[in-house]
């Protein structure tokens, strides 16, 4: 049973860790490892008998805000478009919850998100940087973007939407705070958060979005 379920945390832990790449493609395939993952764990947190786990008063007020959500969402004036936003709310419940059963849970886990966001990082600042110098993309064809026409903005990997510099700014916390977790000597912990923060400033300002 024990092996059984390390397997369930193992897949858990890997599917979350893809979140971070899986977001430079958009929000659909973002939105699908959240939902599958959520409903996954909620499936083993029953089947394991753990499902006090995600029973106390956060998971209430929560649940509680969910009901206003949906209930006014029937005097939008897009009923079912307010519904579609309102009714799968919850799975950010889930997704709080499973992040912290993997922290407790899984000792690498922390170590693993780190790694895949560095890699994501990397990943979308070199190719902006690319692209400012080529004035081209080697994969998508912008010569009709008014804002890359103007020179004024470079949205590198996410291809007409100009979110580059909100995706570094909003995930840098995120990974500022797992470097002092991560890291235990001062000194190399120093010198990887002046080098991711020069990279992400000069991702923010390669991107133009201010």
């Amino acid at each position: 049973m024990q092996i059984k379920n390390n397997i369930h945390q193992k897949l858990l832990k890997y599917a979350i860790s893809l979140l971070p790449p899986a977001l430079i493609s958009g929000p659909l395939l973002a939105d699908l490892i959240v939902c599958i993952s959520s409903l996954y764990f909620l499936t083993f947190l029953w089947k394991s008998n753990q499902i006090n786990f995600i029973k106390n008063d956060f998971s209430k007020i929560f649940l509680i805000f969910c009901v206003y959500n949906i209930t006014n969402s029937f005097f939008a004036d897009d009923i079912i478009m307010s519904l579609k936003n309102s009714l799968f709310y919850i799975r950010f419940l889930l997704l709080i919850f499973l992040i912290k059963f993997l922290i407790l849970k899984e000792n690498k886990f922390l170590k693993l998100f780190f790694i895949s966001l560095v890699i994501s990082f990397s990943i979308v600042i070199i190719d902006a940087i690319v692209e400012y110098y080529l004035g081209y993309h080697w994969l998508f064809d912008k010569s009709t973007y008014p804002e890359f026409l103007s020179g004024s903005r470079i949205s590198g990997l996410f291809d007409e939407e100009y979110i580059m510099g909100s995706y570094l700014l909003k995930l840098y916390p995120i990974l500022l705070s797992l470097t002092f977790i991560t890291f235990n000597n001062n000194q190399k912990k120093n010198f990887i958060i002046f080098i991711i923060t020069l990279f992400v400033l000069i991702g923010i300002i390669v991107s133009g979005e201010r």
